[in-house]
């Protein structure tokens, strides 16, 4: 530590305007070294992790009624430079000075960070593809997991397939296990950081019998087919501006129609027909989200993690008054077929997120997935987290961003 200080990101006032609302200032290293609890670590950090909830969260909807100022930025990867009462506790630490670690703690935009230990899990090294399997992937994991609950089927000793409630373990996933889930799947933003978790989780994992990825750009729509390895990709703008109705102007039927277009192509169908989604994990909301809902079969599921299409503006009614008059009011579209939506924020089901991501790790080092960060861009410097964020939000990433310091 040649310097004395170390830049970091805070939040000087509350607003959805993350370049307004935020500056970088500098920290006296003698604020945070000499003084850490045993319960904590002090890591100097190589990356951060860019999220659609930084905009959420400098606007206080997770905090409601937080005063300014306050640190900003929820994820990192990094190396360990101190640790707490120099180690010499009443047990040993889970890490040492020197170890990698991927950390989730509010103030990750710093080149330095105090971290509580339970917010650190230990890496083998510094490689990035471990950044997006810890929030962006455990938001995806648990919440299949615990809120959309794919319908699980296993080979019994009979030879028949028969429901099954007990958990896959990713050794039962990687052993290739006699399993499989009958329901179709859809995930929007499925090129995104956690949506490409869900996407591969949901086929790889879960074996679900079809799973289309909803996208922005057909470079997004052929890393889904790929990459991915997904069954079916909508380009859903393409498939606006290629199938939109001129007599409604109706999104959600349109994008429906396309879902459903998708899982017939799957199935290669003779005849094909109205096919819906039985699971839908969704990270865009408004129309997309509505457009899901329209896309629902009979008793069909949606977690609905996040609304990134409203952060900046706000939720916004401005459907077609067709469309509205033709589907009626989001309840009864959901009560019209029985089915339900969830909602998902990772710090209430935090207890399962250690176990998630070491599944989640193997899973990934197996092959079963990718971890895929952005690497269009190059974001470098604590100063460039407010490009990254833009990039975000201007819909142009592919996998994970991330801004190296």
């Amino acid at each position: 530590m040649a310097s004395t200080t170390f830049k970091k990101i805070i939040a000087h006032e509350v607003s959805p305007n993350f370049r307004q609302s935020t500056r970088i200032v500098d920290v006296p290293f003698a604020a945070v070294t000499g003084g850490l609890k045993p319960s904590e670590v002090l890591v100097k950090n190589h990356y951060v992790g860019i999220n659609a909830s930084d905009v959420n969260y400098v606007n206080g909807k997770y905090m409601p009624g937080v005063v300014p100022p306050f640190d900003v930025g929820f994820e990192a990867i990094g190396e360990v430079v101190e640790v707490g009462g120099g180690g010499g506790g009443r047990r040993p630490p889970p890490v040492k000075k020197n170890d990698y670690v991927v950390t989730q703690c509010f103030g990750a935009f710093a080149e330095y960070q105090v971290v509580p230990l339970r917010y650190v899990k230990p890496v083998p090294r510094l490689e990035t593809a471990y950044l997006p399997l810890d929030l962006s992937g455990t938001t995806a994991s648990i919440c299949l997991e615990h809120v959309l609950q794919p319908r699980v089927f296993r080979r019994g000793a009979d030879g028949r397939d028969a429901p099954s409630a007990s958990r896959l373990t990713a050794d039962e996933v990687v052993a290739r296990g006699a399993y499989h889930c009958p329901e179709r799947a859809v995930v929007t933003a499925a090129a995104g950081g956690t949506g490409q978790f869900a996407a591969q989780l949901l086929k790889h994992k879960y074996r679900c019998a079809c799973v289309v990825g909803l996208c922005s750009s057909d470079a997004k729509a052929a890393f889904l087919a790929d990459t991915l390895r997904l069954d079916g990709a909508v380009n859903y703008k393409q498939a606006w501006r290629t199938h939109a109705p001129p007599e409604t102007g109706d999104f959600a039927s349109c994008i429906a129609a396309a879902v459903s277009a998708a899982f017939n192509a799957h199935e290669r169908r003779a005849d094909p027909k109205r096919l819906g989604a039985n699971l839908v994990y969704e990270s865009v909301g408004g129309e997309l989200l509505e457009a899901m809902v329209a896309s629902l079969a009979l008793h069909g599921r949606i977690a609905s993690i996040g609304s990134i299409s409203s952060y900046t503006s706000g939720w916004r009614e401005d459907r077609p008054a067709a469309a509205q008059q033709q589907r009626g009011p989001l309840p009864l579209q959901l009560l019209a077929k029985s089915a339900s939506l969830h909602t998902f924020l990772l710090p209430h089901y935090a207890k399962y997120a250690n176990q998630h991501f070491a599944e989640l790790c193997t899973l990934w080092e197996a092959g079963v997935i990718q971890s895929t960060v952005d690497d269009s861009q190059s974001f470098r410097g604590i100063a460039s987290v407010y490009d990254a964020v833009d990039y975000l939000y201007a819909g142009k990433n592919c996998g994970k961003v991330i801004v190296k310091l």
